[in-house]
């Protein structure tokens, strides 16, 4: 499971969503392997935990243009 996600992860856009479901009990090895990675790369795990049908997502950080900075209201990269 966790080489499955890091291969998506690795086809994912900058600023994409990768997104998974079956994140319950019934599936420890998914939940495992989702926390593992999110971990591991000290990335934000976001769960719809008790749902009928449970889903998991982490957004895939944007790149960071040398010489650009993210302002604080909007976010948006501009010049220093």
């Amino acid at each position: 499971m966790c080489q499955d996600i890091t291969l998506w992860w690795e086809r994912l856009a900058p600023g994409g969503l990768l997104l998974g479901d079956d994140y319950t009990g019934f599936w420890p090895g998914v939940v495992r392997a989702v926390c593992e990675f999110a971990a591991d790369r000290d990335l934000q795990l976001y769960a719809s935990v008790g749902s009928p049908a449970p889903k998991w997502w982490i957004f895939k950080p944007q790149d960071r243009p040398r010489g650009f900075k993210p302002t604080p209201r909007n976010a948006t990269w501009r010049r220093q």
